[in-house]
């Protein structure tokens, strides 16, 4: 671990580095373990604040490179786990409004219906954000994320 306890890892998804992503895991490192972090870095990446309590979060939930995204899920990653506040990387990819990042997450099965600690789903997220990924309603049974710059969307299946 380093100094601030996080996981080789966690580290090189943290930092969009794929090819230490896929040694690492070829090596043998277990892709769901849970480090403290003091701020997302996706949000950083963008120009967002430090966050001032540390969360738990998983090397997927940090991971700002889509191929780094997709090399963890390839390798096992729970696309589901939740941190400590509850937010899923789902959640965190809609917040900071990284439809390639949400595309995958979908395409690998990720459930829309989880809520956070503030019983806040992706799409109420994403609602309430009202930036260019955005979710509508269809119908009943699904929802659709749109994403309004190059007008490509996909659906998700909603539970009832």
């Amino acid at each position: 671990l380093s100094l601030m306890g996080e996981t080789p890892l966690f580290t090189a998804s943290r930092r969009g580095s794929t090819k230490k992503v896929k040694w690492l895991i070829k090596k043998g490192a277990y892709v769901n373990t849970k480090c403290k972090s003091y701020e997302n870095d996706l949000s950083l990446a963008i120009g967002g604040k430090r966050g001032a309590k540390p969360r738990l979060h998983t090397a997927l939930m940090v991971a700002n490179d889509i191929d780094t995204v997709k090399a963890l899920i390839r390798a096992g990653a729970d696309i589901n786990v939740q941190a400590s506040d509850g937010n899923t990387a789902l959640m965190l990819y809609t917040k900071y409004n990284w439809l390639e990042g949400v595309e995958e997450l979908f395409a690998a099965g990720a459930d829309a219906n989880l809520t956070n600690k503030w019983f806040e789903t992706a799409y109420i997220i994403a609602k309430k954000k009202r930036n260019s990924t955005k979710f509508i309603y269809s119908n009943v049974r699904f929802r659709y994320i749109v994403n309004i710059r190059s007008n490509r969307f996909f659906q998700c299946y909603i539970k009832t």
